[in-house]
């Protein structure tokens, strides 16, 4: 038996080899205008137990916690960036165009995994409510560039796209969890019912939690703006760690007692905004550059469980392809729909559905987990339905992300280039 130092030093040793490889890799490929995600995920399958092996399994038996670490940092960056005069301006637009369009493609792929690769109606919802999220690590880092640029200010539009991409996840993240639970012990339907009934005491124990928890911080941790021009890095640095630290143990610790544990840390971030907003600028390039080695981690992870005899079955990549590119059509389809039922003009409405295309951080985050619970479980039989589901993810991945990033920027420059004309024909 492995001692937990011993386990501990084989992790440690484990993420100083991912970084390794990882970092040089991304930044050389990324030249070529290689996606970052497509350049991992291959990293992550050359060196998982597929092919070369170079994992120890104690790194393999915690790196779900690290997949949702990096889920955290990307809830951080965003709630850190949000005021409560804004959510109260962007809330509505978020919750209807976060909860309609992940809705309807959910039961596209629901249907149609049902149909083609799954026996069991439990496997084919979890299947699509995993594969409908759309991805806050594309979408967010883009918008916040695009906020800082002032496109689209007047009607508060990248705020609108994070806020539905939020929703977005909170949803998806709550389907995943029901279904995992109700597949994996093959617990009767009434569970599930029950389950979200209480939905809605979670999502208020967990914005009530993360609030809290905020304003427990003591004040003479985080300093203050009378201070700001003569803090060193090092403190700076400290109040970043101190910060992360507690963001983990409230996401963590939500899900431990079952509340909401995205809007528990989104509830936090937004609440610390007020007593950190002098540092905004400073923080913000240290949750950027933790994003960099949350990146790495998090889709090379995910690539280590692919496996590869399932490529070669060809005909079930052919059906995956297909099945994820008609769930974002349905999906693209109706936020087309309820976007023209909205006061945005035609080209904000083009790049908040563009906006809907990329899939990534769910994905990469929950795509391994199916797979490992029913092999913990003991239900060998939904070992395959499992590699499937991660199969599909990686397929997710691969087809909208690079795409859907492209179009974003594309997209969102000439949003600015008819803005900026706009501008300047107003000032003549």
């Amino acid at each position: 038996m492995t001692s937990p130092l011993a386990a501990a030093l084989a992790i440690a040793l484990a993420l100083a080899g991912i970084l390794a490889i990882g970092l040089p890799a991304r930044t050389w490929l990324g030249r070529l205008r290689i996606p970052n995600p497509i350049t991992l995920l291959t990293i992550g399958v050359l060196i998982g137990p597929s092919i070369l092996d170079l994992l120890p399994d104690a790194y393999l038996a915690v790196d779900g916690y690290l997949s949702k670490a990096a889920l955290v940092v990307i809830l951080m960056r965003a709630g850190l960036g949000v005021s409560v005069e804004l959510l109260r301006k962007v809330i509505v637009s978020a919750l209807v165009l976060g909860t309609l369009p992940v809705a309807a493609e959910c039961v596209a792929l629901t249907v149609l995994t049902h149909a083609t690769i799954f026996d069991s109606w439990r496997v084919a919802l979890l299947a699509g409510f995993m594969i409908a999220a759309v991805s806050p690590a594309v979408v967010i880092p883009a918008m916040q560039r695009q906020k800082d640029l002032g496109i689209g200010a007047a009607t508060s539009l990248p705020d609108r796209i994070m806020g539905l991409t939020l929703v977005n996840v909170l949803v998806a993240q709550m389907g995943i969890f029901v279904m995992i639970e109700l597949t994996r012990r093959w617990e009767p339907v009434s569970s599930a019912i029950y389950r979200l009934a209480e939905f809605p005491f979670d999502l208020l124990l967990g914005i009530l939690g993360g609030y809290a928890v905020a304003w427990l911080i003591p004040r003479k941790l985080l300093g203050d703006a009378s201070n700001a021009g003569s803090t060193s890095t090092p403190r700076r640095k400290a109040v970043f760690a101190l910060i992360f630290a507690v963001a983990l143990a409230v996401y963590f610790g939500a899900t431990a007692l079952g509340v909401e544990s995205v809007l528990a840390v989104l509830a936090f971030a937004i609440s610390l905004r007020s007593r950190v907003d002098w540092w905004d600028q400073e923080l913000r390039s240290e949750w950027q550059a933790l994003w960099m080695i949350a990146e790495i981690v998090l889709f090379i992870t995910m690539g280590a469980h692919v496996q590869i005899s399932q490529l070669g079955e060809g005909w079930i990549v052919i059906v995956l392809v297909g099945i994820v590119i008609v769930g974002v059509g349905v999906r693209l389809a109706v936020t087309g729909t309820v976007a023209r039922m909205t006061r945005f003009p035609l080209d904000e409405r083009h790049h908040l559905l563009v906006s809907q295309i990329p899939k990534a951080t769910v994905q990469a985050v929950f795509g391994a987990l199916p797979l490992k619970m029913f092999l913990d479980a003991g239900r060998e039989p939904l070992y395959h339905d499992g590699a499937n589901l991660l199969m599909l993810s990686v397929v997710s991945i691969v087809l909208t992300a690079p795409v859907g990033a492209w179009l974003i920027e594309r997209s969102g420059r000439q949003l600015w280039a008819q803005e900026s004309a706009s501008a300047e024909r107003a000032s003549e």
